[in-house]
């Protein structure tokens, strides 16, 4: 098993206040994709935020990585590498990829990337397709069907996941988890992301709430 998904892992007051704490400290990066917004949540402590929003995030974070070391058991301990309060508006979409690694086409394989350290991924959605906004959802794809095609055309490797406030998704980073986010239409989607890894030298501050 390389994929769970675990529905109302945190209650729908919860995901606001952590919408909150985006809208009140994540800064765009257009450099990455024009709309996207982000709150680095080990940074928080620098950016001023108060002791109160540092223990939220804490208490939410660290439960993340628990259920996902938990649910996506490896031989060593694993570290927050990033987690991050994440947004994307209108007209975003993520084309299919795998989280630490990428298909070269040429040589006709998986090659290491800038994330190549990454083995687990975590996904909270923290507002509902549908009515908060459209478009966005969640689709893991055909691993071979991408190989051949380099991404281009790929078809769903199962249904599509339809975002809802307090849904988890956790999936191992690479090439077997392919996955997409198709385009918002409409509204703004706010996520929580996290991904963990083995090497404490590249992770990011394991507990923000003392800083």
């Amino acid at each position: 098993m390389s994929r769970v998904i675990e529905h109302d892992f945190i209650a729908a007051d919860c995901c606001e206040a952590l919408i909150q704490v985006h809208e009140r400290f994540a800064v765009p990066n257009d450099e990455f994709m024009p709309g996207f917004r982000t709150a680095r949540l080990a940074e928080l402590g620098k950016a001023g935020a108060p002791p109160e929003t540092r223990e939220l995030v804490d208490f939410v974070r660290l439960r993340m990585r628990q259920r996902l070391r938990a649910a996506l058991p490896h031989a060593r301990p694993m570290f927050i590498q990033y987690s991050g309060l994440e947004s994307v508006s209108d007209g975003c979409a993520f084309p299919a990829h795998a989280d630490n690694c990428q298909f070269d086409l040429a040589r006709d394989a998986w090659t290491t990337s800038m994330d190549s350290c990454r083995l687990r991924s975590a996904v909270l959605y923290l507002n509902d397709s549908g009515c908060d906004f459209d478009g966005g959802m969640f689709e893991f794809v055909d691993r071979a069907e991408y190989e051949r095609s380099s991404g281009r055309t790929v078809r769903r490797d199962g249904d599509p996941l339809v975002p809802r406030a307090g849904t988890l998704v956790m999936f191992t980073s690479g090439p077997e988890n392919v996955h997409r986010v198709t385009p918002i239409t409409r509204g703004r989607r706010y996520t929580l992301a996290m991904w963990l890894a083995e090497d404490p030298g590249v992770c990011e501050i394991q507990v923000i709430s003392d800083l």
